[in-house]
C-alpha cells in the first residue's frame, strides 16, 4: 500500500507545556495538571467566554431584548412533560443521604434496549465524564489516537492531556464533510502507519451532523478490530437518527467486536441535559475497569430515577418520535429559508445541529455579530478550513430560527 503522506493528516505531539517561565512557576503541579491549565488558558472553552456571555444574556433580558440560544445541541422543547409530572412526584425524597445503588435496574432497561447484557454498561455523568473515564483508563503517555476533523472536540483534548499523539484525519469541505471512500482510505492507511491504541468517531458526527450508516460502519469498527484498536462511537445525538420502533445504534455489533464501546446520553433529543447521565455499552471486564476511574457517589437519587423514568415508563419511543418529525419540519424550514439568503451556504444535517458559513465573514467575525443581536452559536474545533469558517448552529424553536434567519439577512 502507497505510504500516506504526512500532510493528509493533523498530527498533534504532546509537546512541551508552554515557557519555561510557565513551567517553573508552577513546577509543584504534575504534568496532566500543566496541561489543563494551558488548554483552559488557549483551548477551546475559556471561563472568560462564559461570563461575558452570562452577562450579555442578562443585560439583554433587562432590556426586554430577544435571546436566542443555538449554541449546545440540545432539544430547545425539553423532555418529555409526563417527567416533569414525574419529578414533581418525588418531593418526599431524601436527601440527606448518599444514593448508593449498584443501578442494576437502569442497566437491565438499557441492555433491553440495546439488546446487550446489562453487565456491559457503566454509567457517567454526562458524556464527557464518560470521555474522561475512557481516556484515564486505556491510554498512556506517547499512545497514538486517532479521530477526524472537524469532529468533538474533547475527543483529542482529554487524549492529549493523557500525554497522547493525536491524529485526525481532515473531512473536506468539497464533499460536505461526508465520509467518503476517500476518507476510508486514509483510515486504512492511518491504522496501518500510526498504529493507534484508540480511535473516536461521533455518529451522527458533531459538528456536520453527518450520520455513517451502520453497514458502513462496521467496516469501520472492523478495520479498528483487525489492527488490534479500541473504536469508540460516540452516538450523543444517535437518537435523531433511531428508528420509529429501534434503535439504530453501533451497539448491535457489540457481541461481533469486542474492541467497540458505544456511548449514548440523556442530554440531547430526550431533553435531560441537567441530570447528567451518560452510559457505554463494553464488555464486562471493561466496565470493571473504568469504574475504578469514577468517583464514589457520581449521581443522585433524584436523577437515577428521572433516568429511569424516562426510558422505562413506555414514553421514550413516542416522544422522541414526535421530537424527529418536530425536527424534521424546523429544518426543512431553515433550509428553505438559508438558500434564499446571498451568500450563505449550509451544511446538510440528520440531526438538530448544522453547519452554516457567511462567505462575506470569518466565524469568528460572524459569531461576534450574531452575539450583538443576542444570538449564541458555537464555534467549530479543529484545524480545518472549517473551524476558520463555518459556525455550528441548534436548530431550535421555529421562534428562535426566524429570529435567526431575520438577524442572517441584515448582515
Amino acid at each position: 500500500m502507497k505510504k500516506l503522506q504526512q500532510k493528509n493528516l493533523i498530527i498533534q505531539k504532546n509537546d512541551s507545556i508552554g515557557p519555561k517561565s510557565f513551567v517553573k512557576k508552577d513546577q509543584y503541579l504534575n504534568t496532566t495538571t500543566q496541561n489543563v491549565i494551558k488548554e483552559k488558558s488557549i483551548g477551546y472553552i475559556q471561563t472568560a467566554n462564559h461570563n461575558l456571555k452570562k452577562q450579555a444574556i442578562q443585560t439583554r433580558l433587562a432590556a426586554g431584548k430577544k435571546v436566542a440560544f443555538l449554541d449546545l445541541g440540545i432539544n430547545p422543547y425539553g423532555c418529555d412533560r409526563k417527567i416533569i409530572k414525574y419529578f414533581n412526584s418525588l418531593k418526599d425524597e431524601v436527601f440527606h443521604c448518599y444514593f448508593e445503588d449498584d443501578m442494576k435496574e437502569l442497566q437491565e432497561t438499557i441492555g433491553n434496549l440495546h439488546q446487550v447484557p446489562d453487565n456491559h454498561i457503566v454509567f457517567s455523568s454526562g458524556l464527557e465524564h464518560m470521555l474522561q473515564m475512557l481516556t484515564s483508563c486505556f491510554l498512556n503517555p506517547d499512545d497514538t489516537v486517532i479521530s477526524f476533523d472537524p469532529s468533538f472536540f474533547l475527543f483529542t483534548d482529554y487524549s492529549r492531556l493523557k500525554g497522547a499523539q493525536c491524529v485526525r484525519i481532515p473531512l473536506q469541505e468539497t464533499d460536505n464533510f461526508f465520509w467518503t471512500e476517500s476518507i476510508f482510505t486514509l483510515y486504512q492507511q492511518a491504522l496501518i502507519e500510526q498504529k493507534p491504541k484508540m480511535i473516536f468517531l461521533a455518529n451522527p458526527n458533531n459538528p456536520t451532523g453527518h450520520y455513517i450508516a451502520l453497514d458502513e460502519l462496521e467496516k469501520i469498527i472492523q478495520a479498528a478490530y483487525l489492527h488490534n484498536a479500541i473504536i469508540v462511537i460516540d452516538e450523543a445525538f444517535g437518537e435523531y437518527t433511531d428508528g420509529d420502533k429501534v434503535l439504530e445504534s453501533a451497539s448491535r455489533f457489540s457481541g461481533v467486536y469486542p474492541n467497540l464501546i458505544v456511548l449514548r446520553t440523556l442530554s440531547k433529543a430526550i431533553g435531560l441535559a441537567d441530570i447528567r447521565m451518560g452510559y457505554a455499552i463494553m464488555q464486562s471486564e471493561w466496565v470493571s475497569a473504568i469504574s475504578l476511574h469514577r468517583a464514589n457517589f457520581p449521581f443522585s437519587r433524584i436523577n437515577y430515577k428521572l433516568a429511569r423514568y424516562a426510558l422505562e415508563s413506555g414514553i421514550l419511543f413516542p416522544f422522541l418520535a414526535k421530537v424527529r418529525r418536530t425536527l424534521d419540519g424546523n429544518r426543512k424550514f431553515l433550509y428553505e429559508n438559508l438558500e434564499r439568503i446571498k451568500n450563505v451556504k449550509y451544511i446538510p444535517t440528520r440531526c438538530s445541529i448544522i453547519m452554516i458559513r457567511h462567505l462575506s465573514f470569518t466565524a469568528a467575525s460572524l459569531m461576534a455579530l450574531l452575539a450583538e443581536y443576542g444570538i449564541w452559536v458555537a464555534s467549530i474545533p479543529g484545524k480545518n478550513g472549517a473551524a476558520e469558517n463555518y459556525i455550528r448552529v441548534t436548530i431550535g424553536t421555529k421562534e428562535d430560527l426566524k429570529y435567526f434567519i431575520a438577524v442572517l439577512k441584515r448582515l
